[in-house]
């Protein structure tokens, strides 16, 4: 799903209900738990700051939100320049966008970029001075974050008397040096992120503080090119998290391939876990455990596949093909490591309980906030390496919590963007949530006196005992301080991580505390963690292995490799990615047997063992490549990915692997992302095998030779078109020939920017020539097809007649006819006009209208195509009457002109089918007579007048199911199956099923509900605000209402029956749906209306 937003489609919107100052929702008891009682209350009221995203608080209960005013107004947004598309993933810099924004912002309207300064991001700065629990000061205490490139100032933390602030293209640190409430001083700790336009609310998310004192923080798929502390980082097409120390030293990324986390949170034993957003392809979004050189799938470009907006693009999408967004299982392919969960719906705010806030019923649990304006609790326990969810329910329904945290009071709190659209508003809040009771509780109140007092000055005795303390961020607190101390601090940490009787977590923080001092290169600290590696707290000896591959221990490398055999999965996991920094040549066959053993079940130890055999085999790779003839399937494809990573082409060895899967895998190894392309006449070379039959495998093959684009690869596709193979693959093939031709810019499988030049037309006529009578009159239709597309492309006008003979044989497929009719034209075939003029009777309306278009494009002045389409406007078919205006709108001819002049004057007198009116606009606009198109204005202003849909109403009729049905699935601007399903009786948590909704409503109704969402609301789906007499408020999805009382309807909790008795005042159900007239063109509107009237 896409930023803090859900495009729902229609009458619509799953909402549930905020309660101001009443008790929210009673959490499902978990094996008898006290459910615990929260409440949440207005700490900021509505209006008291803009469109919020981010939040933080410090630990005098200050709280800090970024508002941001450069959403929609100056962050570009492809799906508002979708002519951008390829010229956006061409770049490869921060530079290159700035370009593209320079040279293309304004193309329509002749804008000038330097307006985009104009739009400054903003931090507010929050206060409550009387303890009432409200923000009775609210400053501005910071504003800018304008360059060209800026974006939303996302993500935002509090640390060490500093803002650490995420807005692309950078991570900023603010300062207050003079103390004043404002942020004089801002620094770049890092920049290069975000280096292509891409979807809006795809920002840069968190920052969160880790265990080792470091900053994380979460970037949607826009790409990164970095350059620091002279290493350069580079990830076209990637989302990735990130980290850096908090003085902008040691930066790292740490992980890859996500799609679009937004907070993310570690848990006590440092475990970060992230919420990722779907695809919007009909798969879900899931949990994912972030570990250290991960990738988890995604690439920007698969956003584009098979949608009509960029035309360029094939259907072909690996993201859904390979189930990569699924979670484990079997087949899918051995280089991400997938969720370990799906589960939420559109996640945006989260956070972690640290151990004394709230109750103790969420003790350890995560909280997250879900764009179907509800916020959901859920711990973790450990399956293997990796987790499973328990006990996941609602606990708070109603506000948009675009950004949660705890503040050192306990309670979590919530920037709520409210009921808005999703652009810059002046309408958010902030919520706290707390359960009232524990207000008092001594923990909290001990806690909250902690982090107010702070740490700087406390003794090293003090810090060791607070390193027990029950909440995390003491603890961390406390060993960050002990860092600072140096020598001394070191000694403490040393005493407790030696001291089997101090707790767990008193020893993992001190564990972490030497890790950072040996990482920052005190030998005496990094020599006390090999010991910690035979510890008898499985915990710390898997903690140990992480800071000794962190810190660089090399000493240590010895025994990490044995640990790869510790009976605990977590160990291996994390010796196995330290043994990727030290480990060498003679720890492989270590490694081997954890892969062997593992046998490809847990994810994260796969992860493990593949990282370990790329650091061991990063300079001496023979023992890797010795790895293609062992037997275990596992092994070998830890070895493939281990090369792809090395991008070593010697793995084109594995694609002689009796195993497709292992094959598959080599061949996305070299295809793929930036490629091997060294290993690519391997590749293409498997293309004259048989028994090739995978589909990643053979799609990669087919492409590797459109990209070597000799005359031996010519030569192989042409021979593959031959085969008795799949129709679909040999189609390809084919289609990849015509494309030798053009510069190829995106490559067929992925949709990467490849910018290949033409290539020589004699290639693929000498290759194709002897097969093209066979392949034009075989058995496949799909291969027929391609045929005709190639001849046509190769202009082979010998071909004609042959064509000729398929276009008129009204025995075989329509469609394989249209394309023959079309490669005729092409080829300026002298059988052209009878073939036509045949076709202008065909039974078929696609063939009927594609003559139409031929005549109009060939002879737009013959008397005959006049009487051509005189018959098509009259006859009793719509689509031939469509077709038959849009070929007028297209002609550049008097006769034209005045036919679509007639259509207007039937549309003024009332007379024109209003299934045609808005063919005739489109056609009038398209043939752009002046005369013409004011009237047309004339018309539309009247008919916008009279409908309170405006010129939306042209899309009520005449509308292409088909089409409509393409839009509802893969639509980029429309998303409709984010937050809708059309299946009878599945889940429809975000918005509702529509299965059926044809039969409950006519076009009128599903217009109206497309263009304007609040005007009709489905019932259960549309939000009220309730003011009580008492002083309360609340919000929620009306169920239902009798004379009596008003039921609302909390997302995932009990209904609320409220006495009507007790309302002051209530607002008209609001929907957060976007009017899809602003996101679709009328064409796409009209279409998606009638496939919707078509769910019956």
């Amino acid at each position: 799903m896409s930023s803090y937003r859900c495009r729902s489609l229609t009458l619509l919107l799953a909402a549930g209900a905020a309660l101001t100052g009443l008790p929210l929702v009673h959490a499902a008891d978990d094996a008898g738990k006290d459910a615990g009682k929260l409440v949440v209350s207005e700490v900021a009221p509505t209006g008291t700051v803009g469109a919020v995203v981010g939040i933080t608080t410090r630990p005098d209960g200050r709280i800090y939100v970024t508002n941001t005013n450069r959403r929609t107004n100056a962050a570009m947004d492809i799906r508002k320049v979708p002519d951008w598309l390829i010229e956006s993933l061409a770049s490869t810099s921060i530079d290159d966008k700035r370009a593209l924004i320079h040279r293309r912002y304004g193309d329509a309207d002749k804008a000038d970029w330097k307006k985009l300064a104009a739009f400054k991001e903003k931090i507010y700065a929050l206060d409550d001075t009387d303890g009432d629990g409200k923000a009775d000061k609210v400053q501005v205490a910071f504003e800018g974050f304008n360059d060209d490139v800026n974006e939303v100032a996302a993500g935002i933390l509090w640390h060490d008397d500093a803002l650490y602030v995420t807005c692309f293209p950078a991570l900023y640190k603010l300062t207050d040096p003079d103390g004043d409430g404002v942020f004089d001083k801002s620094e770049e700790l890092v920049t290069g992120m975000g280096i292509h336009v891409g979807y809006g609310g795809h920002d840069m998310h968190g920052p969160v503080l880790g265990v080792d004192g470091r900053i994380y923080w979460s970037m949607g798929d826009k790409g990164f090119n970095i350059t620091k502390d002279g290493k350069n980082y580079y990830g076209p097409g990637l989302g990735a998290v990130f980290r850096i120390d908090p003085d902008g030293s040691h930066f790292e990324v740490f992980c890859d391939g996500v799609r679009n986390p937004f907070e993310m949170d570690f848990d006590a034993y440092g475990n970060l876990i992230a919420a990722d957003h779907d695809g919007d392809f009909g798969d879900q979004e899931g949990l994912r455990f972030l570990v250290q050189g991960s990738d988890s799938g995604w690439r920007k470009q698969w956003q584009y596949r098979g949608n009509k907006r960029w035309p360029d693009q094939t259907s072909y999408n690996p993201w859904m093909i390979d189930s990569l967004w699924k979670p484990p299982f079997a087949e899918q392919p051995a280089h991400i490591t997938p969720v370990f969960a799906t589960y939420s719906s559109g996640p945006i705010g989260m956070v972690w309980e640290p151990g004394t806030a709230l109750n103790a019923r969420y003790r350890g649990y995560f909280f997250l906030a879900e764009s179907p304006k509800k916020t959901n609790a859920f711990r973790l326990e450990e399956s293997g390496a990796g987790f499973a969810v328990k006990d996941a329910h609602v606990v708070l329904s109603g506000p948009f919590a675009t950004g949660l945290t705890f503040g050192a009071d306990g309670a979590i709190y919530a920037a709520d963007w409210g009921d808005n659209e999703w652009l810059p508003h002046e309408k958010g809040r902030v919520l706290k949530l707390d359960d009232p009771t524990m207000a008092k509780d001594p923990a909290r109140l001990a806690t909250q006196t902690l982090l107010r007092e702070g740490f700087s000055k406390r003794t090293d005795a003090e810090l060791a005992k607070l390193l027990a303390h029950a909440d995390q961020r003491v603890r961390l607190q406390a060993q960050l301080a002990l860092v600072k101390h140096g020598n001394a601090g070191r000694a403490v940490l040393t005493t407790i991580t030696n001291d089997s009787t101090s707790t767990r977590l008193a020893r993992l923080h001190a564990v972490w505390g030497i890790g950072q001092l040996a990482r920052g290169g005190d030998h005496a600290a990094a020599d006390v963690l090999p010991a910690l590696l035979a510890d008898t707290d499985v915990e710390v000896r898997a903690q140990a292995a992480k800071m000794v591959g962190e810190a660089g221990v090399s000493s240590a490398a010895n025994t990490l490799a044995t640990l790869l055999a510790d009976p605990a999965p977590r160990v291996r996991l994390f010796a196995g990615i330290a043994l990727g920094r030290l480990g060498s040549p003679k720890h492989v066959p270590q490694v081997v047997a954890l892969l062997e053993q593992n046998d490809n079940r847990d994810v994260y130890l796969r992860h493990a063992g593949v990282m370990a055999l790329t650091g061991c085999c990063v300079d001496t790779r023979a023992p890797l490549y010795a790895l293609k003839s062992h037997p275990s399937r596992a092994v070998r494809l830890a070895a493939v990915v281990a090369l792809r990573r090395l991008r070593d082409a010697q793995v084109a060895t594995f694609l002689d692997d009796a195993d497709p899967a292992v094959v598959g895998e080599a061949a996305r190894a070299i295809h793929d992302d930036q490629s091997i392309s060294a290993a690519f006449p391997a590749l293409a070379a498997v293309l004259d095998r048989d028994g090739v039959t995978d589909e990643a495998t053979v799609r990669r093959v087919i492409s590797a030779n459109l990209r070597l684009g000799d005359a031996a690869s010519a030569k192989r596709l042409a021979a593959y078109a031959g085969k008795r193979v799949d129709g679909v693959f040999r189609a390809e093939a084919l289609d990849s020939l015509g494309a030798f031709l053009q510069p190829l810019l995106l490559d067929r499988v992925q949709g990467v920017y490849r910018n290949l030049p033409a290539r020589d037309r004699a290639l693929v006529v000498d290759a194709i020539a002897p097969a093209l009578e066979t392949l034009l009159f075989g058995k496949s239709k799909v291969v027929q097809a391609a045929t005709a597309r190639l001849i046509a492309v190769l202009g082979l006008p010998e071909w004609t007649e042959r064509l000729t003979t398929l276009a008129t044989d009204t025995s075989k497929d329509a469609a394989l006819r249209v394309i023959a009719l079309t490669a005729l034209e092409a080829l300026k075939a002298k059988g052209l006009d009878a073939a036509v003029k045949q076709a202008l009777g065909d039974l078929d309306g696609a063939v009927r209208g594609a003559a139409l278009e031929i005549l109009g494009r060939t002879k737009p002045a013959d008397d005959a195509t006049y009487n051509a389409i005189i018959a098509a406007l009259a006859s009793t078919t719509l689509t031939d009457r469509q077709q038959a205006i849009a070929v007028l709108g297209a002609m550049k001819h008097k006769r034209a002109v005045t036919l679509l002049g007639d259509q207007l004057e039937q549309w003024k007198a009332g007379k024109l089918d209003n299934a045609l009116r808005l063919d005739v606009a489109d056609a009038v606009r398209a043939q752009a007579d002046k005369g013409l198109v004011g009237n047309l204005t004339a018309l539309e202003k009247t008919m916008a007048k009279a409908d309170p849909r405006g010129l939306a109403v042209l899309a009520l009729d005449g509308g292409d199911p088909v089409d409509g049905e393409r839009i509802f699935k893969t639509s980029a601007t429309a998303s409709c199956q984010q937050c809708h399903v059309v299946a009878a009786g599945a889940p429809h948590t975000v918005g509702p099923n529509l299965a059926g909704i044809g039969t409950r409503l006519d076009r009128s109704h599903l217009l109206t509900a497309l263009v304007n969402p609040g005007a009709e609301i489905a019932p259960g789906f549309g939000v009220v605000n309730l003011t009580l007499k008492d002083g309360g408020v609340v919000s929620g999805a009306l169920a239902s209402e009798n004379d009596n009382e008003v039921v609302l309807r909390p997302a995932g909790a009990p209904e609320l029956k409220i006495a009507k008795t007790t309302i002051k005042t209530r607002s008209a159900p609001v929907s957060i749906m976007p009017p899809m007239s602003a996101n679709l063109t009328l064409r796409e509107l009209r279409n998606l209306v009638a496939y919707l009237a078509t769910l019956k």
